[in-house]
């Protein structure tokens, strides 16, 4: 009884001991997705003709992504990889046309999240990372470096071993490198992420 006892203790002394410790770095990762919208002005043939007008894009997104957080501090490193599926349509003579042809997006990038309030809960930051983005537009791929800005909130319940991220973020997809008269590529992001805890 006394060896029971005895290790009891021992067992809530290290407990307590590993609780006052500071964690040395916590490492998250996950997945999810969501919508994304944009515009680009482009020459479009539009019934025999070419204008140039504004083309409006829809679509959604799948996101992977990877935060390292030091020890007390407000900062995130960001990893991340999204891939950003778009259709597109032009209003022209009174008309709106749909594209038949696809508009894909393959983003990695880095970054940093800044922790506005770290309260255990609800974890609100801002963000913004830097990244190439390889564009496809009918069998023509184009690749350029771009940022993305924006906000997000990170929820964590006490007990799940689980967090849900939500991010919002405005992508300029083709920021440097762009060739003689291409236009901006701009677009906006919303994703859902379910994250775990790595480290």
């Amino acid at each position: 009884m006394k060896k029971l006892g005895l290790l009891l203790a021992l067992f809530l002394i290290s407990s307590m001991a590993q609780a006052q410790l500071p964690t040395l770095i916590s490492i998250r990762g996950g997945v999810g997705g969501g919508l994304s919208v944009g515009s680009q002005t482009q020459s479009v043939t539009v019934a025999g003709r070419t204008v140039n007008s504004s083309v409006s894009y829809s679509g959604w997104n799948i996101l992977g992504k990877a935060k390292i957080t030091p020890p007390i501090s407000p900062f995130t490193v960001v990893g991340l990889v999204s891939y950003n599926s778009f259709s597109g349509s032009v209003s022209a003579g009174g008309t709106t046309v749909t594209f038949s042809e696809q508009t894909s997006v393959l983003n990695p990038a880095i970054g940093i999240e800044f922790n506005i309030l770290p309260i255990p809960i609800l974890s609100p930051y801002l963000a913004a990372d830097l990244g190439v983005y390889s564009t496809s537009v009918s069998n023509t791929t184009r690749t350029r470096t771009g940022i993305g800005v924006g906000a997000g909130a990170e929820l964590s319940i006490p007990l799940v071993p689980i967090a849900f991220d939500l991010e919002a973020k405005y992508r300029f997809a083709n920021l440097i490198g762009k060739e003689n008269n291409e236009e901006a590529f701009n677009y906006f992001q919303v994703s859902v992420m379910i994250m775990f805890k790595i480290l």
